[in-house]
């Protein structure tokens, strides 16, 4: 494969990780508030949607993704999935990575670059690398 194609791979890898999974996992910590609906035995409008209810739904989603996520990690090498979890879902910082796993930062950055590849090709039978894929035809067309 081009360096070309991995780049753009690890891109779409990476913005999948800190935007898409980062707001699940806050949906689904947003499903904690979800509370009971008051009863006051007064009639309510049925126009307004229930905001309880789209919590839920959007939690569920989340926490579908979030299962995803980790059956991908699950498949990966260990080092590398240590490291798109503590990177990505614990917001940890590389370099407080690096000295915990005990390896220089060069050689972090590159065991970063081969797990997000992985993590790629992994999840959810490869759906990062085909969108990574028509990102690059789109832009090589235009």
């Amino acid at each position: 494969m081009s360096k070309e194609m991995d780049n753009q791979i690890v891109s779409c890898t990476r913005y999948f990780l800190s935007d898409t999974l980062s707001r699940a996992m806050l949906l689904r910590k947003s499903a904690e508030s979800v509370s009971s609906p008051s009863m006051d035995g007064m009639p309510k409008a049925t126009g307004a949607s229930n905001s309880q209810e789209l919590k839920l739904i959007n939690a569920a989603d989340a926490a579908e993704l979030i299962r995803r996520v980790n059956r991908a990690l699950d498949l990966m090498d260990d080092m590398q999935s240590t490291i798109i979890r503590r990177e990505f879902m614990k917001n940890e910082r590389p370099l407080k990575i690096c000295m915990s796993l005990y390896i220089p930062e060069r050689t972090f950055y590159r065991k970063q670059k081969q797990a997000l590849l992985s993590f790629a090709y992994s999840y959810n039978a490869g759906q990062l690398v085909q969108e990574a894929y028509k990102l690059l035809n789109d832009k090589q067309t235009v």
